[in-house]
């Protein structure tokens, strides 16, 4: 991919406690900021169980991406990260895992353990 298509450069995310109705309103002041921004909402398009909802716009002449979450994507998503960290990296783009075996016997908030 060349630099100039990609859109996270720059990123933020916000976590908004509360259900879609919450993510949306966020979504929709982050909107009125910045008019010429693109949606992507992977809510509706989910990637292999991703859900957010990204604001693309630009700020500087540069594009910045903005996640909007609600806690519990966020949570999924911060597990689904720590899989990846155990079973390879491509299982985020629907790829197999390098060996799916690997035990994952306790997953916490503060990560994964083998014990």
């Amino acid at each position: 991919m060349q630099l100039s298509q990609m859109q996270d450069l720059a990123g933020v995310r916000i976590v908004v406690h509360g259900g879609w109705a919450a993510q949306d309103e966020v979504v929709e002041t982050l909107r009125a900021l910045f008019p010429n921004s693109k949606i992507k909402d992977r809510r509706r398009e989910p990637q292999h169980g991703y859900r957010a909802v990204h604001v693309i716009c630009e700020l500087d002449g540069r594009r910045v991406e903005i996640q909007v979450r609600t806690l519990l994507q966020h949570e999924w998503a911060e597990l689904f990260e720590k899989l990846a960290d155990r079973w390879g990296r491509q299982i985020r783009y629907g790829e197999k895992p390098n060996d799916p075996n690997t035990p994952v016997a306790h997953i916490n908030r503060a990560g994964l353990s083998s014990t």
